[in-house]
């Protein structure tokens, strides 16, 4: 027997959740954050995406096939093996990450609400080195 399940579409997806706030990207924490609310339930979504081991950092589960299951070192060493880039050709790795804020007091949300976070995905991508990079490296070894 075959199995089907319908998936939401992406169009009526963006149409239920409507942004709240940001925590915008520093180079030191490596990550930002978004803050969407539910428009059918009231309810508040903080989704972090960025450098996966600072993503991880803030993550204390995870989601697998069956759910979401604590985050112990077995699946952080999975992970790390996992953005590690074995072909070499430049892809980055960056992890997502979501946890939801049922009780947020109305105040602005900031850094201090990106922990308690369950691991979602990690996305790579191609991200060669720019062609100015050699111009600009060579400049760098004259000094």
């Amino acid at each position: 027997m075959l199995e089907h399940e319908e998936r939401p579409s992406l169009e009526s997806m963006a149409g239920r959740y409507e942004k709240e706030d940001e925590i915008p990207f520093d180079f030191q924490r490596r990550r930002m954050s978004v803050v969407v609310r539910d428009r059918e339930s009231g309810k508040d979504l903080l989704i972090c995406k960025g450098a996966a081991e600072e993503v991880l950092a803030c993550c204390s589960r995870a989601l697998d096939g069956e759910g979401e299951v604590p985050l112990a070192e077995s699946v952080r060493a999975r992970v790390e093996a996992l953005k590690r880039d074995p072909s070499g050709d430049g892809l980055r790795v960056i992890a997502m990450a979501i946890t939801p804020k049922l009780d947020h007091g109305g105040r602005p949300y900031g850094v201090a609400d990106e922990k308690d976070l369950t691991l979602v995905g990690l996305v790579a991508f191609l991200d060669p080195p720019k062609d100015s990079a050699a111009s600009a490296l060579a400049a760098l070894d004259g000094l």
